[in-house]
C-alpha cells in the first residue's frame, strides 16, 4: 500500500509513472488563505487523468473561529470535487483554543458539502492540540521511524524521505493504521455525479476454488471486502460509480484483473 501527499515543493511530478505505484494521492490546496499551492491544479489533473484516486488538504493558519470558517470556504472553493476526502492540516497554534478553531474548520466543511473530514496534526501536537476531542471522519499522524504513532490515528505518515516514480525527490508516504481498509476513503466523493450502490465484479472463473481464491488475493492486496458467488468475485458496495471506479481502477492495478462494475439499484 503506498498513499503520498505532495505539494509545489514535489514539483512537477509525472503522474503516469507514479500511477504504477500509487494506491491514494492526497494533494495540498493551500497554504492558510493566502498562499495557493501552485502545482494543485496540475496535480489533481494528473490524478484524474491516470486514475488515482485522490484526496485534498489544507495547512491551517486560522486565528479565530471566524477566520477558520473562512480558510475552510476558500479551501473548499479552491479544491476540486473529485476528491474523495477533505483534510484539516493542523501543526502550528495559531490561536489559544486550537481545537475549537478545527473542529470550526471541519463543521464549515461539512455545511459546504464535504462529505468525509479528516484531521493531521503533530504526533508531539497531538494532545497539547486537543486532537482527541476533535470530530472528524479519520486521524492522520507523523512519525517518522518503524515505531507507529502512541495515539490512535486511521493514516501513519511513516517517512518523510520516501521515493515514489516520477518524482526527483524525497516524499512523504503514508500507510493504513486502523480497520479503516482503503475502501473507507474511496467510499466518499464530495460531487457524486451517479450516486447509488454499486459493485465490483470479476468474470467467471473455471471453478469456485480458483474464485475464492481470487477473492482471498484481492482481499489481500485492497483491503476491499470481498466474496466469491457463482464462480465470480465480487466487493462490497461501494456509494458512488466514481467511487467504484477508483476501486476497479485500484484492483486492475494491483491484481492485474480487469473487473466490471454493476449498479445494484438497477
Amino acid at each position: 500500500m503506498k498513499i503520498v501527499d505532495v505539494s509545489h515543493h514535489q514539483g512537477s511530478i509525472n503522474w503516469a509513472a507514479a500511477a504504477k505505484e500509487l494506491d491514494l494521492a492526497i494533494l495540498r490546496v493551500q497554504d492558510g488563505s493566502s498562499i495557493q499551492d501552485r502545482t494543485y491544479s496540475q496535480n489533481a489533473a494528473g490524478c484524474k487523468a491516470n486514475n488515482i484516486p485522490f484526496g485534498n488538504y489544507a495547512f491551517c493558519r486560522f486565528v479565530s473561529i471566524d477566520d477558520a470558517k473562512k480558510e475552510a470556504q476558500d479551501f473548499w472553493n479552491r479544491g476540486d470535487k473529485n476528491a474523495f476526502f477533505w483534510i484539516a492540516d493542523v501543526e502550528v497554534k495559531t490561536m489559544e483554543d486550537i481545537s475549537a478553531g478545527t473542529q470550526a474548520y471541519l463543521d464549515e466543511l461539512r455545511r459546504l458539502g464535504a462529505k468525509k473530514v479528516g484531521l493531521y496534526t503533530g504526533h508531539h501536537t497531538y494532545r497539547a492540540f486537543g486532537a482527541d476531542q476533535v470530530d472528524a471522519d479519520f486521524v492522520w499522524l507523523p512519525r517518522y521511524s518503524s515505531q507507529k504513532p502512541d495515539y490512535s490515528c486511521d493514516l501513519w505518515q511513516y517517512t518523510d524521505n520516501g521515493r515514489l516514480a516520477g518524482v526527483s525527490g524525497p516524499v512523504d508516504l503514508s500507510r493504513l493504521n486502523s480497520d479503516k481498509t482503503l475502501a473507507f476513503f474511496l467510499n466518499t466523493i464530495t460531487v457524486a455525479s451517479t450516486p447509488g450502490t454499486y459493485r465490483i465484479f470479476t468474470g467467471t472463473f473455471s471453478t469456485d476454488e480458483s474464485a475464492e481464491a481470487a477473492a482471498d488475493t484481492i482481499k489481500k492486496a485492497t483491503g476491499f471486502h470481498t466474496f466469491s458467488k457463482d464462480k465470480r468475485v465480487w466487493t462490497g458496495t461501494f456509494l458512488s460509480r466514481e467511487a467504484a471506479e477508483a476501486g476497479r481502477n485500484v484492483i486492475a492495478r494491483k491484481v492485474g484483473l480487469n473487473p466490471q462494475i454493476r449498479h445494484e439499484n438497477r
